[in-house]
């Protein structure tokens, strides 16, 4: 795996003197610094899972935030890319687009043990997000 900083060892090294290894920048492609950035940004944002304290008896337990308009635009990229485009001869674009995120289920599972945690309720919360947009293609072959 190259580096973030476009920097790897020992393959860009200059030899000066056998001991001695002076590191050179080795530029990397926007396509992988994107693909890792995007990998960051899903593990940052939306791959771990929260653990929340015990539910009491007071009231029912609540699900945390629905999924956020971001994470929902990721989920539909992932589904059908826009980009890649050629410019002037093939491009794609979603207009006006809009989002209706509802709830479906919000039920707690019966306690239960798991490894590694010790008992604990499975928390279960599911959406259902609907997205609708206009799609343009633009085909600039004559």
């Amino acid at each position: 795996m190259l580096a973030s900083s476009g920097c790897t060892w020992p393959l860009n090294t200059q030899f000066s003197h056998p001991f001695v290894h002076l590191p050179v920048p080795v530029p990397v492609s926007p396509y992988f610094q994107k693909e890792q950035e995007t990998k960051f940004w899903m593990r940052e944002r939306y791959q771990r899972v929260p653990i929340l304290g015990p539910v009491t008896s007071g009231g029912a337990p609540v699900a945390l935030d629905p999924p956020s308009p971001d994470e929902v635009v990721h989920a539909l990229e992932r589904a059908r890319n826009v980009e890649g485009g050629v410019p002037l001869l093939h491009e794609i674009q979603r207009n006006n687009v809009r989002m209706v995120i509802e709830p479906i289920a919000d039920y707690v599972d019966p306690p239960r043990v798991y490894p590694l945690i010790g008992p604990a309720q499975l928390h279960h919360a599911h959406y259902k997000c609907i997205i609708y947009f206009t799609e343009v293609t633009r085909v600039g072959w004559p």
